[in-house]
């Protein structure tokens, strides 16, 4: 029906209405099946405070972010309540707006069919669904930078420009700043980059403008300069590859050879055009390139040099332009609207199946981790009864899905209480519980449960969670090597222990390292989605400081590791009891550490036991296990 009409119609409006209901039907169609993702609820979890500088001082200048958004649902959650739907609605809104705000530039800085274009590709992008449909400034931020570029277009670039267009500019100047940090910097970089576009007669009243925005903005400088103050995110965020900028354009093209091919062509035919164009055309479209490129080199190079902070949420707000950019080019193509239909058409078909089928966006939003713990943990608790439920994360996004959901239980949180692995072990072995259901477990803590729980009765991985019953009692478990391999002789393993008994090494102090082998990854796993876990048995013949298990993930041909990674053994062993086997283990994601399957192949993974403080200890049942891992874990950002 849809097509049909694409087809057939000439009319600008008629085109632009199916695209604005497309974006309305995306973005509303699962409302009443969105949970609240972990982020989402750190931001409820900071409104109930009696007064607005509690909030500031407790709800907004410890997190990283600027108040604008915190502020917005500390009201409005006290008008509508808690419902996902209600108090999502506006940044869904917003989000339609934006398709709207992306069309309407589009259209003034080059040609009708460049808007419509943009437009129907911000529609069906799962990065703007996905910012649409979250209470986080990223939405909100794209919202204000297009109306922003708007303001502009009517207050400054328009022959009969308007004061009111040049007050709500300022306004807005203020309000990215206030949003989100590279909010501020997208508005800070147009407001320069604009001045390509400013008529001399105007410069000064321009400059006034931005400097009465740049006073609106003043009372969130001390909020910045302290939150700059607490380093930033650098302690959770890693550096960005070298290949960043390439993974994010795949991410935007759903990870489909077919849209990136496009997308890969349409920045040729702009740029071609860039060159050979003058006017009007080329300060646009050069304004919509570089409004994505600065902003990304900035926080690219910063996250080397100094912390990161690049992720593809931070390069959002830019996007929209760099969509604009990409399709600047059917400004000069001069073909039936028939062919132009046609085309906006296969873009359309080819983003919503990968959005639905092989990215599976609706099927991910679907399952947030809070409330599958929840409800998970409350259904297993009636067949499987124990004490022993650690949901490792803030209290209070529980408590909320226990009350919304009716579904109360007690559970215990080791979460920024800083225990340890011994401290978890200890706890775990306190009492005579045959079961064990474990949320959010940090990866070592899952591999040592199922030493003293071998058994998996049940689990649920899925995007950013994963969810274990364990049991001590034998069951059919859901959760095995596919493959194991025991350090001995036999499998070719390096050892130059004594052998105590049969199986048993002794690890002496003369001895450095330990169990050695070398494993070509490609030969072992199939692609990044699977769990690489080293397990040993430690009987100590003496008191020791420390030894370590180690992972090595190396260049197959020599030079530096990619990764580097090891478990202490004073953290999960009693460094003093001589009489007793006690566990350690270690079990990292691959998918952490390769970006795409393709590395694989030219990496070698080497194990060992590094006796770093000379100990001297027995060591038995040392052994590589892979286990099927969690493949939707980063879905939403990566393949």
């Amino acid at each position: 029906m849809i097509s049909k009409l694409m087809l057939q119609f000439k009319s600008p409006q008629l085109r632009l209405l199916l695209v604005l209901l497309l974006a309305l039907i995306l973005r509303t169609i699962n409302l009443g099946e969105l949970a609240y993702m972990h982020d989402e609820l750190s931001v409820l979890s900071r409104v109930n405070y009696s007064s607005f500088s509690e909030l500031i001082e407790q709800g907004v200048i410890p997190d990283f972010h600027p108040p604008l958004v915190q502020v917005a649902m500390f009201y409005w959650v006290k008008l509508v309540g808690f419902n996902e739907w209600i108090v999502k609605l506006p940044f869904i809104i917003m989000g339609i707006l934006s398709v709207y705000f992306v069309y309407w530039i589009g259209r003034k800085w080059f040609s009708e069919n460049t808007g419509i274009a943009a437009a129907a590709f911000m529609a069906c992008s799962e990065q703007a669904l996905q910012y649409t449909q979250i209470i986080r400034p990223y939405g909100s931020g794209v919202f204000l930078g297009l109306l922003l570029v708007i303001s502009f277009i009517k207050g400054f670039e328009e022959e009969n420009t308007s004061i009111k267009f040049k007050i709500l500019f300022s306004v807005l100047l203020a309000l990215c700043g206030y949003n989100h940090h590279f909010s501020l910097v997208f508005a800070g970089v147009f407001g320069v980059l604009a001045l390509l576009l400013i008529r001399k007669n105007d410069f000064l009243s321009y400059v006034l403008f931005c400097v009465l925005g740049a006073l609106l903005y003043l009372p969130n400088v001390s909020i910045f300069l302290k939150q700059m103050s607490y380093g930033g995110i650098g302690e959770w965020l890693g550096k960005p590859s070298n290949n960043f900028i390439y993974v994010y354009f795949n991410y935007l093209s759903h990870y489909n050879a077919v849209l990136l091919s496009l997308l890969a062509f349409c920045l040729l035919a702009s740029f071609v055009y860039f060159f050979s164009v003058n006017g009007s055309f080329k300060r646009h479209l050069f304004i919509c390139i570089a409004l994505f490129f600065i902003p990304f080199l900035l926080a690219f190079i910063y996250s080397i040099k100094v912390n990161p902070v690049i992720q593809f949420s931070t390069l959002y707000f830019s996007a929209p332009f760099l969509i604009l950019g990409l399709f600047s080019f059917l400004t000069f193509i001069k073909i039936k609207p028939i062919f132009i239909n046609t085309g906006l058409i296969a873009m359309v078909v080819a983003m919503l199946s990968t959005l639905v089928y092989s990215r599976n966006y609706y099927g991910i939003m679907a399952y947030q981790p809070m409330e599958r713990y929840t409800q998970l943990s409350y259904e297993a608790l009636q067949k499987y009864p124990t004490k022993k439920v650690l949901i490792n994360t803030e209290n209070w996004f529980i408590d909320f899905y226990q009350q919304k959901n009716n579904t109360p239980f007690k559970f215990e949180s080791f979460h920024q209480k800083g225990y340890t692995e011994n401290d978890f072990i200890n706890w775990l072995n306190t009492g005579n519980e045959t079961y064990f259901i474990g949320a959010n477990l940090p990866e070592n803590w899952t591999i040592l449960a199922k030493h003293y729980f071998p058994y998996v009765i049940k689990k649920e991985f899925g995007f950013t969670y994963e969810w274990f019953l364990f049991s001590k009692k034998p069951f059919k478990s859901e959760f095995e090597p596919i493959f194991s391999e025991a350090a001995n002789k036999e499998n070719k393993w390096e050892i130059k222990g004594i052998a105590a008994e049969d199986g048993v090494q002794e690890i002496t102090t003369a001895l450095e390292s330990d169990l050695v082998k070398t494993f070509n990854i490609s030969e072992i796993i199939k692609n990044r989605n699977y769990y690489l876990a080293l397990t040993a048995e430690i009987k100590l013949k003496e008191k020791i400081e420390d030894a370590l298990l180690v992972e090595s993930i190396e260049p197959i041909y020599g030079g530096e590791a990619y990764d580097w990674r090891a478990a202490s053994f004073k953290e999960q062993i009693n460094c003093n009891d001589t009489l007793h086997w006690q566990p350690v283990g270690m079990m990292n994601r691959v998918n952490i550490i390769y970006s795409s399957d393709n590395l694989l192949r030219n990496s070698r993974l080497k194990t060992f036991i590094w006796n770093n403080k000379k100990g001297h200890f027995l060591v038995r049942n040392f052994k590589l296990s892979i286990y099927e891992g969690n493949k939707e874990v980063f879905k939403l950002y990566y393949e």
